[in-house]
Order: structure tokens, then sequence, then C-alpha cells
């Protein structure tokens, strides 16, 4: 709105008072954004960022009301209200021990996930919401055994390092932790994990100041080139 945009053209002319303002669910704020970030500053390092990280339900409020600039959002629907910078392909895995009795395995399913106790991550999380429909729709008596659920992602890849316990996760989320705790990503073959989305997003119908433009053009970069990679 015009309050917001007045605002917006006061702080730019003060240097010190800008910053960006990011949000993020936690995977991605402990790798993605940090790299992004720490390119970013060699080119302007007058410009501070603040960090949050935020469920992914809650990114695109954030946004509308303006409390943060620019949002990583995994998504399984439409996002209203946001403007859309970019879009990846987001499939959710399986993580696991490199011991683990399902460790050979190319692909798992619905029953592997029913067989094993599971970690999992908040149910406002769109991996644990996937689960938990692709289950209900499965017609599977069989419950989901959760042995541990947290919001410290953290917490639960250390779980699941030293126990047979599943966990989901996306690729860009734990691919620099596979190695330093000896985990194993799986793809699913349940159709819905596989539509998951990334999305990029900022506020519909704001002009982006350009250090902003150009972080956007540096986060995109680093998320393609981790893709590329892996």
């Amino acid at each position: 709105d015009a309050c917001f945009v007045r605002q917006e053209m006061k702080s730019l002319r003060k240097t010190a008072s800008f910053e960006i303002r990011l949000g993020a669910s936690e995977g991605l704020a402990q790798n993605i954004l940090p790299v992004a970030m720490a390119s970013f500053s060699q080119i302007y390092p007058e410009v501070p960022f603040t960090l949050q990280t935020v469920s992914p339900p809650k990114i695109a409020k954030k946004i509308k009301e303006g409390s943060i600039d620019i949002g990583l959002n995994y998504t399984i629907e439409k996002t209203l209200g946001v403007s859309i910078k970019k879009t990846w392909r987001a499939p959710v895995y399986v993580f696991m021990a490199k011991n683990h009795p399902l460790s050979e395995h190319t692909t798992l399913d619905l029953d592997s996930l029913l067989s094993y106790p599971l970690a999992l991550t908040e149910e406002d999380s769109t991996a644990h919401s996937l689960l938990k429909r692709s289950h209900a729709l499965s017609g599977q008596t069989r419950p989901l055994r959760i042995a541990l659920r947290s919001n410290f992602s953290q917490a639960l890849i250390k779980y699941v390092a030293k126990t047979q316990a599943l966990g989901l996760s996306g690729f860009l989320s734990l691919s620099w932790r596979l190695d330093q705790d000896e985990l194993l990503l799986k793809p699913l073959t349940i159709p819905d994990f596989e539509y998951r989305m990334l999305h990029l997003q900022c506020m519909q119908g704001r002009t982006l100041p350009e250090p902003m433009q150009r972080f956007i053009e540096e986060l995109v970069h680093v998320i393609d080139q981790e893709l590329r990679l892996g």
C-alpha cells in the first residue's frame, strides 16, 4: 500500500537502515541461504540481512504483511497474494542411516514408511502434511509410527543417523549433511511427494530495490548450481 511504499523509500535514503529480510524453513536456512548471503555480501557489504526460520504456511502470510521481503517456501498448492519469482521441483525424499536395512533399495513406497519408526517435522510442514494425506487416501490400516516429532531438524537428523528410523526431507535441505552424518537419500514412489514445489516469493505488486533484485539473482544461481551438482 501507499504507506508501505513511502516507508520503503524513506529507508532506502538511509543505507544504514536498509536490510534484506528473509524467511525460510530451517533446512533451507542452514545452508542455501547463508551461502547466497555470503556471496552477495562480497558485492554489497553494506547491506545487512535478517533471517527468520518460518514454517511454510506462515511464510506467505509474513510476505503479505511486509514483515519479510523474500521467502523461500516449500508448497503443495497454489499460493495466493504473493509474487513468485522462481519455481523449482522439490520432491520429498526419505533419509536414513547408511547401515539401515532399506539402504540397498533404489526407491521406497508407503509400505516402507509404515514398516519403520519415523522422525518427522511438525504437522504444518509440507512433508508431514503429504505423508498424512497419502496415508489417509491409501486405505492402509497400519498407523504411522512417529518416534520423534520436532521443529529442530538437527535433532531429527541425529536421531535418524543413530537408529533405524526414517525421516523425510527435500534434497536442498539435507544434501550438505549426507556425508557428515552418514546418511542416504532415497526417492519415494508415492505420487503426491513428486508434486511439491519450492517457490521464491515476494510481495505482490512491490517494486524491489536493486540490492534485493541482485540478491534474488544470486539466490537463484546458488539453488540452480546445487541442484545441478546433486
